[in-house]
């Protein structure tokens, strides 16, 4: 389990992400909706497409901390988003669905 103070890290960096809207068609919109965003119990939306692809980004950034305990979380996460939200990669089902 994360200590504290990482989950809140995490969450400012969550924070800064999602300030940048992705630019994304109406269709593209829907099939997120539909497929990968989460939903409550109540099968209702309880996040947007930034939150996605920020929850995303930051999950990816994580696996960095593997490799090298002082990985910039913040930088690879801030650049995973910019991909995905500006449409120029985007990750397989599985990567958005988990």
């Amino acid at each position: 389990m994360k200590p504290k103070l990482e989950d809140e890290k995490l969450e400012k960096i969550k924070k800064e992400l999602i300030k940048k809207k992705a630019e994304l068609t109406d269709n593209a919109k829907t099939v997120l909706e539909r497929r990968y965003l989460m939903k409550d119990n109540n099968n209702k939306l309880c996040e947007t497409p930034e939150e996605l692809f920020a929850r995303v980004a930051i999950n990816i950034s994580l696996a960095d901390k593997n490799y090298d305990e002082k990985a910039n979380l913040k930088k690879t996460a801030s650049e995973f988003y910019d991909m995905v939200s500006g449409l120029d990669f985007m990750p397989n089902s599985p990567t958005l669905m988990n």
